[in-house]
C-alpha cells in the first residue's frame, strides 16, 4: 500500500500543548487518512484520586508518576475521509477533553470516523484506575490501587494493584502483582496471572476461548474450581481442592488447559 505524507503544524489551545499532523492517502483503499500528535497536559487544583479514560479506538499505555505529579502524555489522533478537506475537518473534531467530578479526573476522546492512540500518559502514583478503550490494547503498570480496564477488541496487561477488574473480548489477559480481589475476563484469549508471595484472596479468571494459567511464588490457600470443556487441569505444587482453603480461585474456560503453580520454584 503506498502512501502521499503532507506534513503541517498547528497549535492547540486548553489542555494540548503542541500537535503536528501529517496527512495520509491510501491509493488501494481511496480512503485519506490525517493523522495529529497531541501532546495533553492537566495541572491539578484540586483533590483527585481517580483517573476514568473513555476511547472508542485506539491503545491505551500508562505510565506511573510521582505522587504529586503533573498529568501529562502524548497521543497519535487520526481520522478518516472521501477525501482530504473531509478527513482534516473530520480530524478537527477529534479531541481529548478533561473534565472533573469530585475526586474524579475524566478523560475523554470525542469525535468519530478515526480514533487516538494513547502512547503515553503519566499519571500520578496511588490513584484509582477505570479504562475503557475499543480496538487496542492496555498496559497499566505498577504502583496503583484499584483499576478497573475494559477493551473490546485488545489484551490487557496490567501489573500490581489492590483490586483488579479486567474484561475483554478479543484479547489476552496478562496480571501480575499480589491483589488479594481479581477478576479477569476474555472471551477470546488465553490468560496468565503471576501472583507473588503467598496468595489467600478472591480471584476469578474466565476465558470462552483459550488457556489459563496460574504462577505463585509463594503457596495458593484458597479453594479452588477449575473447568474446561476441551482440555485439562493440572496443578503442580501443594495439592489445592474445592473445599479446603482460606480464599477462593475460580478457573473456567470453555477451550483450553488450566495450568496453576505454587509453592515450586519456576525457572
Amino acid at each position: 500500500m503506498r502512501y502521499l505524507e503532507i506534513q503541517t503544524k498547528t497549535v492547540l489551545a486548553v489542555f494540548f500543548l503542541l500537535t503536528f499532523s501529517s496527512c495520509a492517502i491510501s491509493f488501494d483503499t481511496n480512503r485519506y487518512k490525517v493523522f495529529r500528535d497531541d501532546a495533553l497536559q492537566f495541572n491539578r487544583n484540586q483533590e483527585l484520586d481517580t483517573l476514568r479514560i473513555d476511547s472508542f479506538n485506539g491503545e491505551v499505555t500508562l505510565v506511573t508518576g510521582e505522587d504529586n505529579a503533573t498529568l501529562q502524555g502524548v497521543a497519535k489522533t487520526w481520522a478518516y475521509g472521501k477525501n482530504e478537506d473531509q478527513a482534516h475537518k473530520r480530524l478537527s473534531k477529534m479531541e481529548w477533553v478533561f473534565t472533573t467530578n469530585g475526586n474524579t479526573l475524566n478523560l475523554k476522546l470525542k469525535g468519530n470516523n478515526g480514533g487516538s492512540h494513547l502512547t503515553e500518559l503519566k499519571v500520578p502514583a496511588k490513584w484509582n484506575l477505570d479504562v475503557d478503550t475499543g480496538n487496542g490494547r492496555i498496559t497499566i503498570p505498577a504502583g496503583f490501587k484499584n483499576i478497573n480496564a475494559q477493551s473490546s477488541n485488545g489484551a490487557i496487561f496490567i501489573v500490581g494493584g489492590d483490586r483488579i477488574e479486567a474484561d475483554t473480548s478479543n484479547g489476552r489477559i496478562e496480571y501480575n502483582g499480589s491483589s488479594p480481589d481479581f477478576n479477569l475476563d476474555t472471551s477470546n484469549g488465553k490468560v496468565r496471572v503471576q501472583l507473588n508471595g503467598n496468595w489467600q484472596g478472591n480471584g476469578t479468571v474466565h476465558s470462552s476461548n483459550g488457556r489459563l494459567s496460574v504462577v505463585s511464588s509463594g503457596i495458593i490457600d484458597a479453594r479452588v474450581k477449575s473447568s474446561t470443556s476441551n482440555g485439562k487441569t493440572s496443578i503442580y505444587g501443594p495439592k489445592l481442592s474445592k473445599t479446603s482453603g482460606t480464599g477462593k480461585l475460580s478457573l473456567i474456560t470453555n477451550n483450553g488447559h488450566i495450568n496453576i503453580t505454587h509453592g515450586v520454584s519456576v525457572q
